[in-house]
């Protein structure tokens, strides 16, 4: 999906503990590390000036981890919705360019609405 410049990249892991090992490789490859970064129990990595890459390291097992699987796994299956999407991160990323946190915080109802919906066809 187009919109913004950069490219999010999700990892499952089996233990946020044990995963830091995988700190000190991905700052060698120039990854930014910013700890868990307002979401408990992620390691959060930013890379580019201007940023082009975001790592996003969650335990399979968790909360955030299911919610960003619920809102991919809807989007691709809803087209209009990932259109609707698609139009609000450009948008957003247009009329907020500096301000990432007002960016985040302006998406937010979108993604928790697709997030509850996704829910209630995976669990009804």
């Amino acid at each position: 999906m187009s919109a913004k410049p950069i490219l999010d990249i999700a990892i499952a892991v089996k233990d946020f503990e044990e995963a830091r090992i995988c700190i000190n490789p991905l700052c060698d490859m120039g990854y930014n590390f910013k700890g868990e970064n307002g979401i408990p129990r992620r390691h959060y990595f930013l890379k580019g000036e201007p940023c082009t890459h975001h790592i996003h390291m969650l335990e399979k097992t968790s909360e955030e981890w299911e919610k960003l699987i619920l809102f991919r796994d809807y989007l691709r299956s809803h087209q209009n919705t990932a259109e609707e999407y698609k139009k609000l991160k450009r948008d957003l990323s247009e009329r907020l360019q500096k301000d990432r946190k007002a960016y985040q915080a302006a998406k937010s109802d979108f993604v928790e609405t697709v997030i509850r919906k996704s829910r209630l066809i995976t669990h009804p």
